[in-house]
């Protein structure tokens, strides 16, 4: 039953919608890191990933951000409401 597998495990891929202007992105204004723990690239997105990896493998954990989170203006097309 090999190629049963492959109807068992589906893959999907995510496409970004590039032509409808509601869909535009946005980004922090300031994306300095929230922790302070030495071990980033000074992007806030390396706040975002796990830090056990490397010991726990894929039993890794999510981050805790609340005790550090502030919230962030951001630039860009943002929806405030239904279209």
């Amino acid at each position: 039953m090999a190629h049963d597998s492959a109807a068992r495990w589906p893959v999907y891929e995510i496409l970004p919608v590039l032509d409808d202007p509601m869909y535009e992105g946005f980004a922090f204004e300031d994306d300095s890191p929230l922790k302070e723990d030495g071990d980033d690239d000074g992007d806030i997105i390396y706040d975002f990933m796990p830090n056990d990896i490397s010991t726990k493998g894929r039993a890794w954990t999510a981050p805790r951000l609340a005790e550090v989170w502030t919230p962030r203006k951001v630039v860009g097309r943002t929806c405030t409401g239904s279209p």
